[in-house]
């Protein structure tokens, strides 16, 4: 197909505009001018066959590399491109990355035959660099180098070309955007490389079906500590990351194993396990100190009081008359000091509000309980519309709590009285433990947004748009406010301007908090398939 007619036809059948006809809408929802859909065009013989054409044209003198597309568009101008192999590249590998892991089976990112040769990445599209990133990630941990990214139409968006020269690739495209009248005015901020991988443990027996927090990586001294849905309590050296211990949690239900955040008190590890036990470890050598049979499953992360020599734990059952019960285990021996039984399976998590020494939790009730520490009785009761699957985080220097709830509200309570000073309601459920920082409230929602709450004035200062579902609960470190997305990146908040930036990208989702060192300059992100990381900031 001549040069001419090859545009000619992309613009007819891929290029639509606004009119009286036809609404195109982003993905936030705002009305745009125009939008570039390659499908159509890719459902045309003739212009795959002539793109496919095109690429061999390109690389057909090249040796030893293997081509691989990003997500679903690419796939038919990487069947085109195969069909089309020449003889002397028939032994090429191909595969294509997903858009996210595949949630049953063999729970693959990478489908197809992949190589250790170098990657060219197959494209329609090449716009903010978002998909090429999670592509370059995810071969990354294949051991793979992405070489050069091909696509169909470059839009020369900042943030691309900055990435391929942080990750020292090409992008080679048949066309750019100007080629079609089209322009689009990019945000100046392009996001700079900030972090480098030191090393990486990949999980060996991930469920990649839960997409939810799981167990939270602690740092203590030089190791640092997560359960898996292997039923896996594992250390590691912080440094190397070599597994220093592990402890199997025996019987726990296949796929969910240990979700309980760890916590650790005077060299102690304690947790839960999907098997209905509470664990008391040696966090040095993680050899039992005791282990109780509490349940069935404990899906929630333990609180430890030193004060009152008790551990607080939330627990599950099979029996119909009561599902759950808030349980105060002895430190020294795991006996049961007091329970509160609640009708629902309790996954959510305590914390503790030392000036009133309350115990406060969120059951799966539908409510908000402030509960006294050291006999169980509950003070006052706070009631949602659904259940708090998360711990509420403690401002002790206001006496206030705040709290996110599945009925898609976050919440602000009076410590003391469990009043409430504040509501707002987002448009998806909240999956995440809040943060405060000074005057303002940092919280995300599975609608894709970071609500940010002045709790001096109880009012929204703030929402900030991620794109993704946010149930990776904020942490401050080294005076930013650090969260993980579903999407795999890595967000940083500067509390004073607010500004948010993308400051890594993962393969994985990362749906629990980020742990880091003393100083802040080494991050630990675990994700929902258990993949473990260190990242220290250039």
């Amino acid at each position: 197909m001549p040069e001419h007619d090859l545009k000619q036809e992309i613009a007819r059948l891929a290029v639509k505009r606004r009119s009286d006809d036809i609404l195109i809408t982003s993905p936030g929802g705002d009305v745009l001018d125009w939008i570039i859909d390659l499908r159509a065009a890719f459902m045309n013989s003739g212009i795959l066959s002539d793109l496919a054409r095109r690429f061999w044209d390109t690389y057909a003198d090249r040796q030893g590399f293997q081509i691989v597309g990003i997500e679903a568009a690419s796939i038919p101008l990487l069947t085109a491109i195969l069909l089309a192999t020449p003889a002397s590249h028939r032994n090429v590998c191909a595969s294509y990355i997903r858009k996210e892991r595949k949630k049953y089976g063999l729970g693959r990112y990478v489908e197809g035959n992949i190589s250790q040769e170098r990657a060219i990445l197959i494209d329609d599209i090449v716009n903010s660099g978002d998909s090429i990133g999670r592509a370059v990630a995810a071969l990354d941990e294949e051991g793979v180098r992405v070489e050069e990214v091909y696509c169909v139409i470059d839009y020369r968006n900042p943030a691309s070309e900055e990435l391929a020269a942080l990750h020292e690739f090409r992008i080679t495209s048949v066309y750019v955007l100007s080629d079609f009248g089209l322009n689009l005015e990019f945000s100046p901020i392009v996001p700079k490389k900030e972090y480098e991988r030191q090393w990486v443990h990949l999980a060996k027996k991930a469920n990649t079906f839960h997409v939810v927090p799981k167990s939270a990586p602690v740092v203590a001294g030089h190791l640092i500590y997560r359960g898996c849905d292997d039923g896996m309590m594992q250390a590691f050296d912080t440094e190397t990351g070599d597994v220093v211990w592990e402890f199997q949690a025996t019987g726990a239900e296949p796929g969910k194993g240990i979700w309980s955040t760890p916590a650790i008190a005077d060299g102690r590890l304690y947790f839960g396990g999907y098997n209905g036990v509470a664990y008391c470890l040696d966090a040095r050598t993680g050899s039992i100190i005791w282990q109780v049979q509490c349940g069935d499953w404990i899906g929630a992360s333990p609180l430890v009081v030193p004060r009152h020599n008790l551990v607080y734990v939330g627990v599950e059952y099979s029996r119909q008359w009561a599902h759950g019960s808030i349980a105060a285990l002895d430190i020294s021996t795991g006996n049961l000091v007091w329970h509160h039984p609640v009708a629902g399976l309790q996954h959510g998590s305590p914390a503790y509000w030392e000036r009133g020494d309350l115990i406060l939790w969120g059951t799966a009730d539908y409510e908000m309980l402030g509960i006294r520490a050291d006999s169980g009785e509950v003070v006052w009761s706070f009631n949602t519309e659904r259940s708090v699957k998360c711990a509420p985080v403690v401002d002790e220097m206001r006496g206030i709590i705040a709290f996110a709830s599945f009925d898609q509200n976050i919440y602000v309570l009076d410590a003391s009285n469990g009043a409430l000073l504040g509501k707002w309601m987002t448009e998806d459920i909240c999956y995440t433990t809040p943060l405060i920082v000074r005057n303002r409230l940092y919280c995300g929602s599975a609608d894709g947004n970071l609500y940010v709450v002045n709790v001096d004035l109880m009012e929204i200062e703030s929402v900030i748009r991620i794109g993704s579902r946010v149930y990776s609960s904020p942490r401050l470190i080294a005076g930013h406010i650090l969260f993980g997305a579903n999407c795999g990146r890595v967000f940083s908040i500067d509390p004073e301007s607010l500004e948010c930036r993308p400051v890594l990208m993962l393969p994985d989702a990362i749906t629990n908090a980020l742990a880091s060192s003393k100083d802040g300059e080494n991050l630990y992100i675990s994700t929902n398939v258990n993949h473990l990381y260190r990242y220290g900031r250039l």
